[in-house]
C-alpha cells in the first residue's frame, strides 16, 4: 500500500482456519473468524497499519485500530457476493480504504471512505478470474490496481484510479510482465523503502515466499519459507515417515532374530562366540533402529504438519541411517 518511503514493508501471515495473525516473532494475536479475508492498512491515518477483514459470509468489512486481540472498531456492508476486496490509499490522503473488484464484470469499484457508500469511481480492467491486488507501482503516493492472470502468468497494472478515467471507462494497462504461476497468492509492497511498490507472492506448492524489488520480469530478489520460518514441504515428511516405518520393521526383525539364536543349540554351545555377546550386539542394534524409527516418524509428522523445524530436521537425519536415498531426499526437501 502507498506509504512513506524509507520504511520497507514486511510480510505477515494469517491462519485462515483460526484467525491467528503473525506479524513478527513477538507480535501475534487473534482477529476474525475462519473464512475471513485479511488485510493490513492504515485505516485511521495514524501512520500505523492495523488489521482489517472482509467477511464473504455476510458481506461486511471489519477494521480495528490496534494490533492485538479484540473486537472490531468499525464495520460496514460492502459489495455483492462474489466480489473480491482490495484495500489501499486510492486518493493519496494517507488513509487506506476498502474497495472491490467484481470478477463477473471485470470491473473495479473504488470507495475512498470506510463506510457503506456508492463507489466514487468505477472502471473496467481485466477479465473474469483475474486476481486483484493494490500497489503504488509508480511511486506517486497513491495506490493503483494490479491484476494477476493465472492462465498466462502475467501481471497487469494501471493507474486509472488517479488517471482521470471517466466512470465506466476501460482502463489502459500501464505495465505488464510475467510474475507467478497458477495458485500463487500475489500481493505487493515497498520491499526496499524507496516509495515504489513491487510484487511478491506465496507459492503453496513450495511453501515459500518470493519478493521482486522492481516491476519487471526477472527472478525473485528474495525468498524464504512461507508463513513461518519452520514450515516445510509435505513431501519431506512423507519420506521420513516411510524411512521410520522401515527402521521399525528392521528393529522388529533384529529382535526376532535374537530370539531365534537362543533356540539354536550350536550357537548356545559355541564357546568362541558367547551367546551373551551376540544378544548384546543384536539388542543394541535393535534399540538403535527403534530409536531412529521413532525420531524419523515423529519428525515426519512434524514436517507434514509444517511445524517444528528441529524435529523435522532430526527426522531427516535419522532417515539417512535407515534408507539412505529416502533420507537424503528428505534432508534436501526440508
Amino acid at each position: 500500500m502507498a506509504g512513506a518511503a524509507d520504511t520497507p514493508d514486511e510480510v505477515g501471515f494469517v491462519d485462515p482456519a483460526t484467525g491467528l495473525w503473525n506479524l513478527g516473532a513477538d507480535e501475534s494475536f487473534f482477529f476474525g473468524v475462519p473464512g475471513d479475508i485479511p488485510f493490513l492498512g492504515d485505516w485511521y491515518g495514524t501512520g500505523v497499519d492495523t488489521p482489517g477483514l472482509y467477511r464473504p459470509s455476510n458481506g461486511f468489512a471489519y477494521i480495528i485500530d490496534r494490533r492485538e486481540t479484540g473486537i472490531a472498531t468499525d464495520s460496514w456492508f460492502m459489495g455483492i457476493p462474489g466480489d473480491i476486496p482490495i484495500a489501499g490509499d486510492w486518493d493519496g490522503d494517507g488513509t487506506d480504504t476498502f474497495s472491490v473488484y467484481r470478477p463477473s464484470e471485470g470491473k473495479v469499484y473504488i470507495n475512498n471512505f470506510n463506510e457503506t457508500l456508492v463507489a466514487q469511481a468505477e472502471y473496467y480492467f481485466g477479465v473474469p478470474q483475474d486476481k486483484p491486488f493494490a500497489l503504488d507501482f509508480n511511486g506517486d503516493g497513491t495506490d493503483d490496481i494490479g491484476l494477476h492472470r493465472e492462465s498466462t502468468g502475467l501481471v497487469y497494472m494501471t493507474d486509472a484510479t488517479t488517471g482521470g478515467l471517466p466512470d465506466g471507462g476501460v482502463a489502459a494497462t500501464d505495465l505488464e510482465f510475467f510474475w507467478g504461476i497458477p495458485d500463487d497468492a500475489v500481493f505487493a509492497g515497498d520491499w526496499t523503502g524507496n516509495g515504489v511498490d513491487s510484487p511478491g507472492l506465496v507459492r503453496p506448492t513450495l511453501a515459500r515466499t518470493f519478493l521482486r524489488y522492481e516491476n519487471s520480469q526477472d527472478v525473485a530478489d528474495e525468498d524464504w519459507p512461507a508463513q513461518f520460518a519452520d514450515w516445510m514441504p509435505v513431501v519431506a515428511g512423507v519420506l521420513q515417515i516411510v524411512s521410520g516405518v522401515c527402521a521399525l520393521i528392521g528393529a522388529g526383525l533384529v529382535t526376532f532374530g535374537t530370539a531365534i539364536l537362543h533356540s539354536i543349540p550350536d550357537v548356545r554351545e559355541d564357546e568362541d562366540v558367547p551367546l551373551e555377546v551376540i544378544s548384546w550386539m543384536m539388542g543394541s542394534l535393535g534399540l538403535f533402529l527403534a530409536l531412529l524409527a521413532v525420531v524419523g516418524i515423529v519428525g515426519g509428522i512434524f514436517a507434514v504438519r509444517r511445524r517444528g523445524f528441529g524435529w523435522a530436521m532430526a527426522g531427516s537425519i535419522a532417515s539417512l541411517f535407515t534408507l539412505m536415498p529416502l533420507g537424503l531426499a528428505a534432508l534436501i526437501l526440508v
